[in-house]
This record gives structure tokens, sequence and C-alpha cells, in this order.
């Protein structure tokens, strides 16, 4: 009897503990399915950009961001500093609240960073869960312009391709150091260094506007206009050379594949 008794005892314990371990499991799925459901999605990322007569080209981007589930407390950019020599007067708003630089990743403000070869700039706001919010990025490129004979160009990567989120649409205004003729601008744009039709519109002499939809995770799509040569300072930056190297070697690669 007193084996049964042992063994219907060992029997009640192992019970005990399937239904611990069922508590558990059903207490955790939600909270990781939870984890699971939190997304972003950027409905627009808009960009200002004049290039100044020094050469100079000033940046606003405004994000239209849609947070699904959360908390979500801050978001990043990170720009490559390959093809251009430095970048300044970094700010961050929202509506007419101005962010300020600090280190201590309190709402409102952001901070900077350098990792590796990419210039980061993270900024932190209130807890946010299922809503939208608009921010607004400033900055300032130096040595950004590609100058050539022919014409000097500002070939940006305004969309990058290393994030997780989608961005659904974009419209870029670029504002030239002056006013042309239209018939001495060029303009395109390329997604994943193929170009596209029909992405770039000369506005007047001094306007160009871009647009583009549906930039997945892992979609990089770039700008470029053209300007008669001569209106900025003519020294072409340090990185210039090697970058037109490499364009031209990829163009050749992917000039050798099969054309169906």
């Amino acid at each position: 009897m007193s084996q049964r008794m042992h063994a219907s005892s060992l029997s009640i314990q192992r019970a005990l503990l399937l239904i611990v371990v069922a508590l558990l499991a059903f207490a955790i799925a939600p909270a990781a399915h939870a984890q699971d459901d939190r997304s972003v999605v950027v409905t627009r990322r808009d960009g200002e950009i004049t290039i100044l007569e020094n050469g100079d080209v000033n940046v606003v981007e405004t994000w239209q961001v849609q947070f699904r589930g959360g908390p979500f407390r801050f978001a990043f950019r990170s720009i490559p500093l390959d093809r251009v020599e430095a970048i300044s007067d970094w700010g961050v708003s929202e509506g007419d609240i101005a962010y300020r630089q600090s280190s201590d990743q309190t709402p409102r403000t952001f901070t900077l960073e350098r990792s590796g070869n990419e210039q980061r700039i993270t900024w932190y706001f209130e807890p946010t869960r299922d809503a939208a919010r608009t921010f607004t990025l400033r900055y300032t490129l130096q040595g950004a312009l590609r100058i050539y004979p022919d014409g000097d160009q500002f070939f940006w990567e305004f969309i990058e391709s290393d994030r997780g989120y989608p961005i659904n649409d974009s419209r870029v205004i670029v504002r030239l150091p002056g006013t042309f003729d239209p018939s001495q601008l060029l303009a395109t744009t390329y997604r994943n260094t193929r170009e596209e039709q029909g992405g770039a519109q000369i506005l007047d002499g001094s306007t160009v506007q871009f647009a583009g939809q549906n930039f997945g995770g892992g979609t990089e799509w770039e700008i470029r206009v053209q300007f008669p040569h001569g209106v900025v300072p003519s020294e072409p930056p340090a990185w210039q050379a090697a970058d037109d190297a490499r364009r031209a070697e990829e163009a050749a690669r992917l000039a050798r594949q099969p054309f169906y």
C-alpha cells in the first residue's frame, strides 16, 4: 500500500508540474506575440534640399512614422560618409518642439556618434504605442557635390538599404545654386543602382522634384541632378575618383549580364 501511495503522490506531483508549465506557457505566449506585433512603417519620408553657392548642401527630411504596437522610445538615421567630406548642423524637431543634443537619452533629445564609416543620429521621444508621429531632421553636407567639366552633380542616396522598415512614399525637392535654362539640367533616380524612368521632374530652371514609392526593407533609392559647371567651387572632393571607378566597374558588370 505504501508503494501505491508513493506512486500516487508522484503522479499528482507530475500532474501539478504539467499544469504549472502549461500556465507559464499560456502567460508567456501572449507577451511574445505582442512583441512580434511591434512594427514601424514610414508612410512618407520627404526632403527639401538646397545646394548653396559655396557648395554646401542643406538637407531637411520630414518623416511621417506609424508605430504599431510598442512602446517605442527612439529612432535613428545613419548616413554613410563615403560620398561626403563632413556633416554638420544636425537638428531634430517635432512640430514646434526642437530637440536638444544630450547624452542622457531622455525624451526630446538626440545623440550623434560615428560608427565605422557612418554618422548616426538617434533621437528620443515619449513612449509611443499605436500612434503616428512626424519628425523633422536637419543637417548640412560639406563636400557632397561631384565636380565635372561637363556639369556638376548632386548624386545622393536619400533612402538607405540597411533598414528593416518600409517607406511607402517619398518626394524630394532640390533647389539649385542658380537659375538655368531647363535644357541645361539633367535629373534621374536609381533603385538598387538601376536607373528608373519617370522618377525625376525638372520643375523650372532652379528646382527639380524626385518622387518614388514602395521602398521595402533592403531597397536603396538615389537621386541625381546635374547643373552647369562653374557655379560652385570647382575642386572635386577627395572621394570622387574612387567612387567613379567603383560605379564604372558596377556598370560594366551589369552590362555583362545575360539579356532576356
